[in-house]
């Protein structure tokens, strides 16, 4: 599953220029909870967001980002284990 979104000033906090956290936590959350319930969908299931903790290793202002869920998941990671791209 991946999402893409083209990053602006409508994403920026209220304070500066950087894509608000919210942004990235919202996009992942969504193309986890989308993966994991194609995953299932053939057992008749469904999945939910539980956990979701985000780390930024520096601001962004503008341009592309992706969402990528992995299933399965690559070796090394935690199951369910998400990232975004930016």
């Amino acid at each position: 599953m991946v999402a893409h979104i083209d990053l602006g000033p409508d994403h920026h906090t209220p304070w500066g220029r950087e894509v608000h956290g919210g942004v990235y936590t919202a996009a992942v959350e969504s193309a986890a909870s989308i993966g994991a319930s194609l995953a299932v969908r053939d057992r008749r299931q469904f999945a939910v967001g539980v956990h979701n903790a985000t780390d930024f290793l520096r601001p962004a202002t503008s341009g592309p980002a992706s969402a990528v869920y992995h299933s399965p998941t690559p070796p090394g990671l935690p199951a369910g284990h998400q990232q975004a791209h930016g």
